[in-house]
């Protein structure tokens, strides 16, 4: 029999799911690549969904009611199905929390677990307040392993969080998957040097990630007579006044909204646009960038979370001060006007994306750190 490997996390098929509505984010693309990758075979895995039911998230006696549910689902899988291993997505805020919960159930019932956060913001919130690094490192103290997509977040368990460095482990973000490498490696970057420059956001429309920064730029492109196509993929709070700010600035003939993608419309995307543009004001390490990277776009992101990281500044990318109009508007115009810039800085961000971010690598690498726990 293959051993059991609990994941919490976010799922899109109605196996673990906590309810039927549609889930986006980037653990729910870690989780789909984990899902069909080869590496994870020798498991047999069991899900548990720990996505919200909506964005913004319900008020906080919905969640909560929620997290009550999920933790009886895990005491109900630990003492039913028992797993051999848990590895444990999460979130910032109180979704760590509940997290950390599930870690010391796991440690209840004999299941080894494998604490993986994947939100930026969690390192401010540890930093920033006494109350939730002593929750947090009483919480996730009993996690066998702290994974971590990098050497930022190894610092804080490290340093923080108390964790040995022999517990500690980087696993780099693995949604640099074939399909997307082979999209970089046939791109004819000539063929679009006569054309329109076309520009992608992929994300939550929430006024963090920065799309309103965005908006302004592409306002200010038109009103110097720049030429230029924004595609902007993805919904959210701010989904409506972004609208609005487009129809108010007569900017209906440059930016379109495409709504959340599936993966392969996605893709379909990511071929047919030169740029990328993620101006976040703070970020973990984010799949859309990695997804562009492979994909062969000219990257734009803020200097942000673990960005800094892994891209260095007109190498890799264009790295840009967060909220900062001006800035991002500079980085813009750059890699629109100067199409030899852009297709340099491209071609390095796909061969970073191919070294450092492929699927197989990095799960190959978690999946053998699973496989050495349960031994």
């Amino acid at each position: 029999m293959l051993p059991k490997l609990l994941i919490v996390g976010a799922f899109s098929s109605t196996k673990g799911k906590e309810n039927n509505r549609p889930v986006y984010g980037g653990i729910l693309r870690s989780t789909e690549i984990i899902m069909n990758s080869e590496s994870f075979n020798s498991f047999e895995i069991v899900p548990l969904d720990s996505s919200q039911i909506s964005n913004p998230p319900p008020n906080i006696l919905f969640r909560a009611c929620f997290a009550a549910r999920r933790i009886l689902r895990i005491i109900k899988i630990l003492a039913i199905e028992k797993p051999n291993a848990s590895l444990i997505f999460c979130s910032d805020g109180l979704s760590a929390l509940e997290k950390g919960l599930m870690i010391w159930l796991c440690d209840l019932f004999n299941c080894p677990s494998l604490i993986f956060p994947r939100a930026g913001n969690l390192i401010n919130q540890i930093s920033n307040s006494a109350l939730m690094l002593r929750a947090l490192r009483f919480l996730f103290g009993k996690a066998e392993i702290f994974l971590c997509q990098g050497q930022k977040w190894a610092d804080t368990a490290i340093n923080l969080l108390d964790f040995k460095s022999t517990n500690v482990l980087v696993i780099n973000n693995w949604t640099a998957t074939s399909q997307l490498i082979s999209i970089g490696e046939q791109r004819i970057y000539d063929s679009s040097m006569e054309q329109t420059p076309r520009l992608l956001f992929v994300g939550w429309l929430e006024e963090f990630k920065g799309i309103f920064e965005l908006l302004s730029v592409a306002k200010n492109l038109k009103d110097s007579s720049i030429d230029f196509h924004l595609s902007i993929a993805g919904r959210g709070d701010a989904e409506i006044s972004a609208k609005r700010f487009v129809e108010d600035n007569d900017l209906e003939d440059h930016v379109r909204f495409l709504g959340w993608l599936d993966q392969k419309s996605l893709e379909t995307e990511l071929a047919q646009h030169d740029i990328f543009v993620l101006p976040s004001h703070e970020e973990g390490l984010p799949n859309a960038m990695v997804e562009a990277l492979a994909s062969g776009l000219a990257v734009i992101v803020t200097s942000v979370g673990l960005i800094p990281g892994y891209i260095i500044d007109k190498e890799h990318a264009l790295l840009t001060i967060p909220k900062d109009i001006e800035s991002l508007e500079f980085a813009v115009k750059s890699f629109i006007l100067d199409q030899e810039l852009r297709v340099s800085i491209a071609k390095r961000g796909h061969e970073l994306a191919k070294g450092s971010f492929s699927t197989d690598v990095s799960l190959e690498k978690l999946s053998a750190t699973i496989k050495n726990l349960i031994a």
